[in-house]
């Protein structure tokens, strides 16, 4: 009897950590005049849940940001983010309405990461 149930204990474990597993994307892309945010395939990737968490590394310039429905990102407008700096994202709605763009003549790299 206890050679069923420690059996059965660890088949549900193996297969709970099968159902647990986490889905991470990850996007670099170029910050430059125009404002920019992070892909659909990098969003939402194709065969599995939208992403629900993302945080963004700023890597050469500094940039500005905004969510799209506040207004219009620009040079001197939206939030200003610097070299190093990380942007943490929580929820997709988020994700999806986030604008860059570079606040000087350097175009800006970001490294994204995104989970569910």
């Amino acid at each position: 009897m206890r050679r069923v149930c420690l059996s059965l204990s660890i088949c549900a474990l193996l297969g709970g950590g099968v159902l647990a597993q986490r889905v991470v994307t990850f996007e670099k892309f170029q910050v430059a005049d125009t404002p920019v945010g992070l892909s659909a395939l990098t969003l939402d990737p194709v065969g599995s849940p939208q992403m629900t968490h993302c945080v963004l590394r700023i890597e050469t310039a500094q940039v500005r940001l905004m969510d799209r429905r506040a207004g219009t990102v620009g040079s001197t407008t939206g939030r200003r983010v610097d070299i190093g700096d990380l942007v943490d994202v929580t929820n997709y709605d988020y994700a999806v309405n986030l604008r860059l763009v570079k606040t000087g003549s350097t175009t800006g790299v970001v490294q994204a990461e995104c989970w569910r």
